[in-house]
């Protein structure tokens, strides 16, 4: 296994979700955080979903982040491209390239009930240790992104194993 780094908010998944996480926590002075994205891109459902004529079901403001509504949306239901273009716009405003990691497949989060902490691993090995008990988290934000056979585990388990254990894929 590799060296055990340490951050207090580690993220999984970089769609919407991860973002206006990131982007809040460091508006709130918390830097030491990383998000892992298993694909090579972000993006999430927009990454994925490039169909022909995919676009916002909603006007493009309201599903704008309130914090970033001066964006140059060109329709008011805004195409699946430019969604994501507004995503990595957002990424890029607020300095987020520095705590996400991409091509990063999470394979599991543990907990430890002795120091109430938790650790994520990685498919290559590597292990993700919480600092602070107070303020570790471990963030899924690929809910419909799970494959069917880790919503039966999840299901079989109540989401979480005996050990204290969950296993993503």
């Amino acid at each position: 296994m590799q060296e055990k780094k340490e951050r207090d908010i580690t993220i999984v998944g970089c769609g919407f979700a991860a973002v206006a996480l990131g982007i809040s926590l460091k508006k709130a002075g918390l830097n030491n955080f990383t998000i892992l994205e298993r694909s090579n891109e972000i993006g999430g459902v927009w990454r994925e979903n490039t169909y022909p004529g995919a676009a916002c079901d909603v006007p493009s403001r309201l599903y704008s982040f309130s914090f970033e509504q001066d964006y140059p949306w060109s329709l008011r239901y805004a195409p699946q491209k430019e969604i994501f273009e507004y995503l990595k716009h957002c990424i890029d405003k607020y300095s987020l390239t520095p705590h996400i990691r991409l091509g990063v497949n999470v394979t599991k989060a543990s907990y430890d009930d002795e120091s109430a902490k938790w650790s994520v691993v990685t498919k290559s090995g590597e292990e993700i240790a919480l600092i602070y008990s107070f303020q570790q988290w471990v963030c899924s934000t690929t809910r419909q992104f799970l494959t069917s056979q880790v919503k039966n585990l999840l299901r079989a388990h109540n989401f979480i194993q005996r050990d204290g254990t969950i296993t993503l894929i």
